[in-house]
């Protein structure tokens, strides 16, 4: 029999707005119960849901403008003000598990997801000079650029539906210890997405009308249902030699299918199979108990129809594949843990957004990562704690059916990024301060140049920095005070090929937590 009960809910309502941006706002509400039964027995049950609606007004941001980010004010906005993106997100989610023995146990999980979206949203392109590009001659006022309203549009439902059977050993024989974890995952995803078509509209760059009317009818532009399938084995091997040396080895194969068809015209029904195995090896040492040293060699894959975004522009595509050599080590001393590791990724077939269509996906060849990342955690003393790290990545196009290509730098791949956070715990006085920086250099929207021309879109490297206040009320009650980007730097936080997302304005945000 089931003994052992618990239950948890948590529940949440948000209602933000984009500091900077007056007219994009998100709307949230959710909902998430979980019961669990056997705790403290052989045999345990878990049964969680979850539910989040939402209602947001999309930013999509500003323009490119011959290859930079148009210099446009941060509070544009170029959308409509009844621009949407509505979705309502159900997942429900059931675990069991039995221990055989303190050796053995199974645990055998199945997920079921619905998504239902609805979008319609805004994107800034400058089409009026040369199409797709976003370039205007040198000798046009920015006051006279217009901007085209393109506007996306879809609807449609999308479901997962998971089951995840596994297996976990844990034995010994003489001065070996064996830790064996195998399973086999069967998957199924669905999604019907309708997309529609509006007239465009244009606004001027730098004064655009914010307040305008959407009084478009719709019109119909493609209907598609996707299927895909995925069954994969599994299986990762540790075998520990006393305390000092690790030995571990991993393996997957996937069959994943999927099905697409367009059902306005011009009616299209494609199919692609991926058979693919992957791997994974890693020797670790252990000098002492608080360091080690590694060394990780593994593979990976990435199919064309994964999450079901198999189009006819992609059903011809090889999945994209990789290799990641890694060596690094790791000590841990007095609440302090500090980490290195330099790494090399080569990357094959590899798929990039077309920059002259944005709806097609295109080969852009092999890439080639390599580089090194420090990281420090923990307690420096008693009242002094700490989060940083830096990384160096230097990724280039090594092979590309275009030559124009070769030796650039992939899409949003910075070079240098840095992530600070301190906290410090003033003595005598119930109050904590902290603060951080983060920085990331130049990236590029795409490592193919607008056609026609040699320009690759780049943003500049930006740097915010944030602080915190929190002032203990009681042991059980603290309000807090953040400011993120205090000193309200314009910077960039997502780049597309046709758009370039503005990062938040300088905002602060005011809690209150309680524990009981």
């Amino acid at each position: 029999a089931l003994g052992g009960f618990a239950w948890r809910l948590n529940a949440m309502v948000q209602q933000a707005g984009l500091a900077g941006i007056d007219l994009a706002a998100t709307r949230r509400y959710g909902i998430a119960p979980s019961l669990a039964f056997g705790l403290n027995t052989a045999t345990h049950l878990r049964i969680d849901y979850f539910r989040q609606q939402s209602y947001d007004t999309q930013y999509y941001g500003t323009t490119w403008l011959n290859g930079v980010p148009a210099p446009t004010p941060r509070s544009n906005f170029y959308g409509y003000p009844g621009d949407y993106l509505r979705s309502a997100v159900n997942v429900g989610t059931i675990r069991l598990e039995h221990d055989v023995s303190r050796h053995l146990t199974f645990h055998d999980q199945v997920r079921y997801s619905t998504y239902n979206t609805a979008q319609r949203a805004v994107e800034p392109q400058i089409l009026g000079y040369t199409p797709y590009t976003n370039i205007a001659p040198a000798s046009v006022p920015l006051s006279q650029i217009q901007v085209t309203r393109n506007t996306l549009a879809l609807s449609g439902p999308s479901t997962l539906l998971d089951n995840q059977l596994e297996g976990n050993a844990d034995y010994r024989t003489g001065s070996l210890r064996h830790q064996l974890l195998f399973g086999f995952e069967i998957q199924r995803q669905t999604a019907d997405i309708t997309r529609y078509t509006y007239p465009q509209t244009k606004t001027s760059l730098l004064d655009p009308d914010q307040g305008a009317d959407f009084p478009f009818a719709s019109r119909l532009r493609s209907m598609s249902g996707a299927t895909s399938h995925d069954y994969a084995p599994y299986l990762n091997y540790t075998i520990s030699l006393g305390t000092h040396w690790q030995a571990i080895g991993g393996w997957r194969w996937d069959d994943y299918t999927t099905d697409y068809k367009q059902i306005v015209a011009p009616a299209v029904h494609v199919t692609r199979q991926d058979r693919v195995s992957t791997w994974r090896g890693a020797l670790v040492y252990k000098p002492t108990a608080d360091s080690s040293l590694y060394f990780n060699y593994g593979t990976s894959f990435d199919p064309s129809g994964e999450n079901i975004a198999l189009t006819a522009s992609t059903a011809a595509v090889a999945p994209e594949q990789s290799r990641t050599f890694e060596f690094g080590g790791k000590w841990a001393t007095h609440g302090l843990s500090l980490s290195a590791a330099a790494y090399r990724i080569e990357m094959t077939n590899v798929r990039e957004t077309n920059p002259a269509n944005a709806t097609e996906t295109i080969l852009a060849g092999n890439y080639r990562s390599q580089g090194f990342e420090l990281s420090a955690t923990g307690n420096l003393t008693s009242r002094w704690s700490v989060f940083g790290g830096y990384s160096y990545d230097d990724v280039s196009v090594i092979a590309s059916p275009n030559r124009l290509e070769l030796g650039n730098q992939p899409p949003n791949a910075p070079k240098h990024t840095v992530a600070f956070w301190t906290e410090y715990h003033l003595s005598g006085l119930p109050v904590s301060i902290g603060g951080g920086v983060n920085y990331v250099a130049s990236r590029t929207a795409s490592s193919l140049p607008i056609a026609g021309t040699t320009v690759i879109e780049r943003a500049p490297g930006y740097a915010t920095a944030q602080v915190m206040v929190k002032y203990h009320i009681t042991h059980s009650l603290a309000a807090q005070v953040n400011i993120a980007n205090i000193s309200n730097a314009l910077y960039y936080s997502a780049l597309h090929p046709t758009h370039v997302v503005v990062g938040p304005a300088r905002s602060a945000l005011f809690s209150l937590s309680a524990n009981f």
